[in-house]
């Protein structure tokens, strides 16, 4: 009911993002004035450190689920040191298998180096630098 028909004031309330003043209705929740408002309130502020592990953690995931299928995980690899070592990977630099697994190297802590980007996508899965 409005003032038009009745002469009874608009509810109105204040958008709890933008702050904008909206009319009240009795089919939404009344606490954002938009979808777009809504949408941008629920976003949870993530610092870039968050995603850097993140990625690590799924890097890591892929490199082990790699390598156990072709059982290239021995039983001595300590898995939590080579989660580490994937998340202590500098800036601009990639987790790299010496001895690539696909080239019959293990997904062991021994067998990992930290080779700037450019350079480890270059060098594929060669054997470089060996004997």
């Amino acid at each position: 009911m409005h003032t038009k028909y009745c002469g009874k004031p608009k509810r109105t309330f204040n958008c709890k993002q933008c702050g904008a003043e909206k009319i009240f209705k009795y089919t939404s929740t009344n606490q954002y004035c938009s979808h777009k408002c809504a949408q941008i309130a629920s976003r949870v502020e993530k610092d870039e450190t968050h995603y850097k592990r993140k990625r690590a953690i799924a890097n890591e995931a892929w490199q082990r689920y790699h390598a156990k299928q072709k059982s290239q995980t021995p039983a001595d690899a300590d898995l939590k040191l080579i989660q580490q070592i994937y998340e202590n990977c500098p800036g601009g630099h990639e987790v790299d298998h010496i001895v690539p697994i696909s080239k019959g190297g293990l997904h062991h802590q021994d067998n990992l180096q930290y080779l700037p980007w450019l350079d480890n996508r270059r060098k594929s899965n060669k054997l470089i630098g060996l004997g």
